[in-house]
């Protein structure tokens, strides 16, 4: 991930953030830091960037052409139009979801403000994001971005060492964390509790259960109604789980909101990838919720997971009719869900290594892409989406004799998205090796490893229950936007 910062002062980005852990990680490779100073872009011989504001007032505004100047500076760096994020009391408020939708991007640019502000009308030409940290005002923005920068370089590959620190911590589930304890056992007479002490995981996960919803109960009543709507929810969907598996695994993991919940059904939204998940329980319920996501708030929606057939008999009709899409915008296709329901990681019976890849590391990236090379005419858009998991680290690779020989790519939830392995190496265990290291590693983090394969796909299927994966009973369906290219 690389941060630019457009900014009148680079010299307190760069002291800030080149220290403790973004320090280290600048220096591995994990982020890339690129400070511009707007000072830069001035045309007079004192680098001045302010002037008096139209209509009167105190204080001085920034000028339109140099921040312009600073931000096309940055843009021809940059291979796609990278979001760029302004910082001002006047935004959408910074929220631990937000800070993880930010870090699905390759490259963020952060404009620093100063003075009384900046001219509208290069805020109205450069932004795509207005973002408020809270609400009190500072001398400049400079502060404000490091806080953003700093949450959401953590959730960055590569840049925590422990790579479940960013899952289990405060806002977890829309808890606040629990308690934390170290040496010594007595400190002032003070004890650590006695069930850290005893050894016993489940224990200790259960007394660390109790003491965050305690906390949060007390100390922040709203995240805590927030959090027994979402166990409520849970609850519901754990009815048909294997069917529901992608739903339960947003919602435990903060990673969708929940727009409904009742009697007729549940649709959970993920705004940072822009998709929405809907379970009805009949079909004018579904109609009506369908027709809910093509509303004004949420409208073009580029990806729906459709969990009844009568959801997918009307879904492209009805946002065609309301989303100002055509009958050809939209992809449907069926997927069958396989759920890893045990609890027990899978044994290690394969002689291929298997690593996380690292998409910082040309050496992988070259390849992984002579891997790639071979898949057939007509499948480069899988192509650019596996090299994008590889360029936000999640991609595992098959090694054998030192040789790349498979890949597997998580998609943005978490799940499995993409199982490839080179024509010349196959049956020989790779794409089980895969695999079988890719559910441990979900198990090591406490998530349940589900997946879901397309019907035709035979081979993938006798994978998944020779792997002892379960499937559902019934498919579900994807409804995808093929204009907004959401790569899902």
């Amino acid at each position: 991930m690389r941060f630019h910062v457009l900014t009148l002062f680079p010299e307190l980005i760069d002291r800030a953030f080149g220290t403790s852990i973004t320090g280290r990680a600048l220096e591995r490779g994990n982020l890339e830091l690129h400070t511009v100073n707007i000072r830069d872009y001035a045309k007079n011989k004192h680098n001045k960037v302010d002037d008096y504001p139209y209509g009167g007032g105190a204080g001085m505004v920034m000028q339109a052409e140099p921040v312009y100047q600073a931000y096309e500076s940055v843009r021809k760096t940059c291979a796609h139009r990278p979001r760029v994020i302004y910082v001002t009391p006047q935004g959408r408020v910074f929220r631990q979801n937000l800070a993880r939708e930010l870090a699905r991007e390759e490259e963020l640019i952060f404009l620093c403000g100063h003075y009384e502000g900046v001219d509208e009308r290069v805020l109205e030409e450069i932004v795509t994001d207005f973002i408020s940290i809270g609400d009190y005002v500072l001398t400049g923005g400079e502060l404000a971005a490091l806080v953003i920068m700093d949450a959401v370089s953590r959730l960055a590959p590569g840049v925590l060492n422990n790579e479940d620190s960013a899952e289990f911590e405060s806002f977890h589930r829309s808890l606040l964390e629990y308690p934390q304890y170290s040496r010594p056992e007595v400190w002032r007479e003070k004890q650590v509790p006695k069930e850290l002490l005893s050894g016993n995981h489940r224990r200790i996960e259960v007394w660390r259960l109790g003491q965050a919803e305690k906390r949060t109960r007390e100390r922040r009543p709203d995240l805590y109604r927030e959090y027994e709507r979402r166990r409520a929810c849970e609850r519901e969907l754990l009815r048909n789980k294997l069917l529901h598996m992608d739903m339960l695994e947003n919602l435990r993991t903060d990673r969708a909101q929940v727009l409904q919940f009742d009697e007729t059904g549940i649709m959970l939204l993920d705004d940072g990838r822009g998709v929405c998940y809907v379970s009805a329980r009949e079909p004018q319920a579904g109609r009506s919720m369908l027709e809910k996501i093509s509303g004004q708030e949420y409208d073009p929606v580029p990806v729906l997971v459709l969990h009844q057939e009568f959801l997918a008999e009307t879904a492209e009709k009805v946002l065609s009719e309301t989303a100002k899409g055509r009958p050809g915008d939209w992809e449907l296709e069926s997927r069958l869900p396989y759920v890893y329901t045990q609890r027990n990681p899978l044994p290690r019976r394969y002689e291929a290594e298997v690593v996380r890849l690292e998409g910082s590391h040309d050496g992988q990236k070259r390849a992984v892409g002579l891997l790639l090379s071979d898949l057939p005419k007509g499948e480069d858009r899988r192509k650019q989406e596996a090299l994008k998991s590889l360029a936000q680290g999640r991609m595992y690779g098959g090694f054998s004799e030192g040789k790349l020989k498979g890949i597997l790519a998580q998609n943005q939830m978490g799940a499995l998205d993409f199982l490839y392995v080179g024509e010349a190496f196959r049956r020989r265990g790779i794409g089980r090796a895969l695999e079988t290291a890719f559910i441990n590693r979900l198990l090591e983090q406490g998530r349940t490893p589900y997946l879901w394969v397309k019907q035709e796909n035979e081979a993938l299927q006798a994978l998944q229950e020779n792997l002892g994966l379960c499937p559902a009973k019934s498919p579900l369906w994807i409804l995808k936007n093929s204009a907004k290219n959401s790569g899902f």
